[in-house]
């Protein structure tokens, strides 16, 4: 018999079996929505390794701007081209002081913050959407009928 009990964080079954001058209890407990948490939070680990490394080379950017980095050396090329996009809609919000060659990039760095916050509300909207705990516990319990044998 199976009755729907909508949906439930916890589901417990529990045996109880009739042995001569004994009686034997299992209790099986399964969480229901472990596999649910499971995949969320290797979503959520995804989304913030995603936005760790963009924000890993962003800061790069700053400290190669910052410290007059070669422009054509092939390491800082390769961290302005992959960061330019990244980048490109805060240019102009701000000025970006500099000092001989030393650039401060406050662009990059409001983008930092920006992506930071991005990241987060994406992972807090994740569980959001598609988390959906319940309070709900179901236990069944199962007795042997069955004469003691004796």
């Amino acid at each position: 018999m199976s009755t729907n009990v909508g949906p439930v964080a916890r589901r417990e079954d529990v045996r109880v079996s009739q042995q001569p001058g004994a009686e034997q209890r299992q209790v099986v407990t399964q969480d229901v929505n472990a596999g649910q948490r499971q995949t969320l939070q290797w979503v959520t680990a995804l989304i913030g390794f995603v936005f760790t490394i963009l924000e890993g080379l962003i800061g790069l950017r700053i400290v190669l701007k910052f410290i007059d980095a070669n422009s054509q050396n092939a390491f800082a090329s390769l961290i302005y081209k992959l960061t330019a996009p990244f980048v490109a809609p805060f240019t102009g919000l701000v000025g970006n002081p500099a000092m001989g060659g030393n650039v401060l990039e406050i662009t990059s760095l409001v983008a930092l913050i920006v992506y930071a916050l991005i990241a987060a509300v994406l992972i807090r909207l994740v569980w959001l959407v598609f988390y959906h705990p319940s309070a709900k516990t179901v236990t069944t319990y199962e007795r042997d009928q069955s004469p003691p044998v004796g």
